[in-house]
């Protein structure tokens, strides 16, 4: 808890912040996404499965589940951008994911 006082107004304004003081953590906490994004390596999506690929920022069960039913009906991706074939997704989702993944047979 702090309390400031603006030296313009002389009001004081409160905030819950610990504004640096000792018993604050110091550390800013780093988003779960971010954490995950660190530590992903590219997935290989003609043959990971649908835990593998929710790894992957963006890619939710469905989308997962689409993508495998895509390549189980029709064969192996020969390309990222093939995935624009999968219903949900679109040109933003594809270059939001395009790092974390890749095509190998």
């Amino acid at each position: 808890m702090v309390w400031r006082i603006s030296p313009l107004s002389g009001k004081r304004n409160f905030s819950l912040s610990s504004g640096g003081r000792a018993g604050g953590r110091g550390k800013r906490k780093v988003p779960n996404e971010n954490r995950q994004n660190q530590l992903l390596k590219s997935i290989n999506i003609n043959v990971s499965n649908k835990a593998d690929m929710m790894k992957i920022p963006g890619i939710g069960p469905v989308t997962a589940e689409r993508i495998i039913l895509h390549r189980e009906d029709h064969g192996l991706f020969n390309s990222v951008e093939e995935l624009l074939n999968v219903k949900g997704i679109g040109p933003k989702t594809l270059e939001k994911i395009r790092t974390y993944i890749k095509i190998e047979d």
